[in-house]
């Protein structure tokens, strides 16, 4: 599924070679849950960032996907 120009193949990549945004890294909702932001840098191109919950350091849930506009 596309959404704003992103689909399963762009997301699948930034999980893959992206770097975790340290800052981002929080406790989730649940004491087994991090939620952290998996970004890949294009150069000449925006960041993609995939917000990710990891449950019991087993399994990656997709929260969201966005783009990032460095300032």
């Amino acid at each position: 599924m596309e959404e704003r120009g992103i689909d399963n193949v762009d997301v699948y990549r930034v999980l893959r070679t992206g770097f975790v945004q340290s800052e981002s890294i929080k406790q989730g909702k649940r004491s087994d849950e991090t939620v952290c932001k998996v970004i890949e840098h294009k150069k000449g191109a925006r960041d993609l960032g995939v917000v990710t919950i990891v449950v019991r350091e087993t399994k990656l849930l997709v929260m969201t996907v966005e783009w990032e506009d460095w300032k």
